[in-house]
């Protein structure tokens, strides 16, 4: 009896699932959610990209709710990189940008050129430039989200090491709808079109970042153009791509000579849905490992884990415990990013977040 009670149960979560999705599909959250999102900011904020001068190449994987049919998953793969030219002279590392005025020798036996600038802690060039790609797909149940991203940004700095980053994408998704998947009780519900729907739809993102080597403030939004998705030409209502909106601020806090925190939030909105709130904490011990756990109110509780093998791989991992009701349904989310990043020792390092 109680085992049947707990099938019911389930089913009522799927068919529940899906009128809350189908439905929130013109008017709630359509993208997929990242926990680790001081490590794949670059998936939801263009400003950042190319803050680094060395290539950083990602690839990551995320099932969420595992156990719950149709549970949101994704997968991708992003490279990013700043537009400057390094050469290397003896132990300075000289980055070509904009002229700067007034420059001169900065120790004995090195010049800093006109139009270069030498990369010390959290130092740079006055203005440079990054490109980068992304090739993702998403997944829930029926729906699909399949594309390829390019990105732009431009950073300026400001005042002393404060600097600002503005960023814009392009993206064209391929959006699919598989109506045989879904259980309806009216076969003939003109929400949903009787064959497979697949659309070409070009969208954009932008985003503003400032930073330090101390702290950050960024902001986002997604899916600018609002494109429409017409499911089924004889349904009146016609849903789209809704505006996302993202927002981020943390710091750095030395705790001990070898070890660094860093407090964050993360606010992520859209049109007609609560606010989702994340309230994380993460910590670094040499560069070498990195600890951390996110409470998102309402909503979960994460655990991360992370190691550097050596200067050019870090493997992070991720783990989000459901405190909702839906927990009853599901084993929680993972996700798991490996890093790749040429260049990363001979450039000092990682000297912001991202």
């Amino acid at each position: 009896m109680q085992q049947h009670r707990h099938k019911v149960l389930l089913r009522f979560a799927h068919l529940l699932f899906w009128a809350v999705f189908l439905y929130g599909s013109a008017h709630a959250q359509q993208r997929m959610r990242y926990t680790q999102y001081l490590l794949n900011t670059f998936l939801t904020n263009p400003a950042v990209t190319g803050v680094e001068p060395y290539a950083d190449v990602r690839a990551g994987f995320a099932q969420q709710w595992v156990g719950f049919k149709g549970a949101p998953r994704s997968v991708y793969l992003t490279a990013n990189k700043g537009l400057y030219t390094r050469n290397i002279q003896g132990e300075d590392i000289i980055l070509n940008s904009l002229p700067a005025h007034g420059r001169g020798k900065v120790g004995p036996t090195s010049t800093i050129l006109p139009g270069e600038t030498k990369i010390g802690a959290g130092e740079g060039p006055n203005f440079h430039m990054g490109v980068g790609l992304q090739l993702f797909s998403e997944s829930t149940g029926p729906i699909a989200y399949n594309g390829l991203t390019g990105s732009f940004s431009a950073h300026l700095k400001l005042v002393g090491k404060l600097r600002m980053g503005l960023g814009a994408s392009m993206e064209m998704l391929n959006y699919r709808l598989n109506p045989a998947t879904i259980e309806m009780l009216n076969d003939n519900d003109i929400a949903l079109a009787t064959n497979r729907v697949s659309l070409l739809l070009p969208s954009l993102n932008a985003g503003v970042v400032f930073y330090t080597p101390r702290f950050f403030l960024a902001a986002a939004s997604r899916q600018v153009l609002q494109n429409r998705i017409e499911i089924n030409p004889a349904n009146p209502v016609i849903s789209g791509l809704e505006i996302h909106y993202f927002a981020q601020a943390g710091m750095r806090v030395k705790l001990a000579e070898n070890i660094l925190l860093t407090p964050s939030l993360a606010v992520r909105t859209v049109s007609a849905a609560p606010p989702s709130i994340d309230l994380s904490l993460q910590g670094a011990y040499k560069d070498l490992l990195f600890l951390g756990m996110t409470y998102r109110h309402q909503d979960a509780l994460a655990w991360m884990a992370g190691f550097r093998f050596n200067q050019n791989f870090r493997l992070d991992y991720a783990y989000d415990y459901t405190t909702t009701s839906l927990g009853k349904f599901n084993s929680g989310s993972h996700s798991i990013v490996l890093s790749v990043c040429p260049g990363y020792g001979k450039t000092g390092g990682r000297r912001y977040f991202w």
